[in-house]
């Protein structure tokens, strides 16, 4: 299965990056090497892929998309999802979450959100 397949808030494993070098070697600089967590924030009409590394955003375009092969997160791994935000687990103590600001919807250019090279995305 490639990234380009997955939809927004699929959560996935890095297995494989095959794209040009060049475009490889920035990828891995931004996070995409084997075994890392993603999670599909968006889909652009055209293929492209708004993807959360932590708390990086990074906007692939679809061919990018389509090069990265991915896997399901492994349901024994520490660092794979628990339940969904906002649900409760049987037993567990209710945690408050922080409200979101509008000004967290409109970051400035400047952000720490990364764009790969030909990448364009429209959510």
């Amino acid at each position: 299965m490639t990234l380009r397949g997955c939809g927004p808030g699929t959560r996935v494993r890095v297995a494989e990056v095959r794209v040009p070098v060049a475009d490889r070697l920035r990828l891995a600089e931004l996070g995409f090497v084997r075994g890392a967590e993603i999670r599909v924030v968006g889909r652009g009409t055209a293929g492209g892929l708004l993807v959360a590394l932590g708390d990086a955003r990074v906007a692939l375009d679809g061919a990018t998309a389509a090069g990265v092969r991915v896997l399901p997160p492994s349901p024994t791994d520490p660092a794979s999802p628990g339940p969904a935000a906002g649900t409760a687990t049987p037993g567990a103590p209710a945690t408050a979450q922080a409200p979101t600001s509008s000004t967290t919807a409109h970051a400035p250019a400047s952000s720490a959100a990364a764009v790969v090279p030909g990448a364009a995305v429209h959510a």
